[in-house]
């Protein structure tokens, strides 16, 4: 079964930045689409995109109306944003936001891997490859990235076999995701043995 290629649309008004989220987002086996420097070139591709990184801010102009035309189409978007009091209207709550510089990839990984929901959020099959996905962004070595998914999924069944469940409202995918996060903190020197 051949996978379709996600094409990202990447709208920053710094160069070297957009440079960065590219080579992120080519690295995930993305398409990148711009990336655009501006609203109205990044407007320019909404029907095209899969997926976005929105800087808020684009020389002065907020990027809210391009992100209102991709939610429209359903597209998950992230934010990215270096400013620490930059105000999110209520509509874009739910919309993840990464504050620049980002300064692990392992968090980059899991809340972009975690933003591309696809309406199966309970469904293993499709939980499964998103977990690779987000080991082998976090750990270039593909056998350090396998240890890392298995120590989850051991982690993940001794937690259920004990009789505790997910934390209420949270789906799975964005369960098993918190759980890495805590393994890469407590346990992540022990996967590279």
């Amino acid at each position: 079964m051949r996978q379709e290629i996600r094409r990202v649309l990447v709208v920053e008004d710094d160069y070297i930045q957009a440079q960065d989220i590219s080579r992120f987002v080519r690295g995930t086996g993305g398409q990148v689409l711009g990336p655009a420097g501006s609203l109205e070139r990044g407007l320019e591709y909404v029907d095209l995109a899969d997926a976005a990184v929105l800087d808020i801010n684009l020389d002065g102009h907020l990027v809210f109306p391009l992100a209102d035309a991709l939610m429209q189409r359903n597209v998950p978007i992230v934010f990215y944003t270096g400013s620490e009091d930059q105000t999110v209207p209520s509509r874009f709550w739910e919309v993840p936001l990464v504050r620049k510089p980002v300064i692990t990839l392992s968090d980059a990984a899991i809340v972009t891997v975690s933003t591309y929901a696809d309406g199966q959020d309970d469904d293993m099959t499709v939980i499964l490859p998103k977990l690779r996905l987000a080991a082998r962004l976090i750990y270039s070595d593909p056998a350090v990235a396998d240890r890392l998914v298995e120590r989850l999924l051991q982690d993940a069944i001794e937690h259920v076999k004990s009789g505790r469940d997910l934390a209420q409202g949270d789906g799975r995918s964005r369960w098993l995701m918190e759980r890495m996060r805590r393994i890469l903190k407590d346990q992540g020197h022990d996967l590279m043995n």
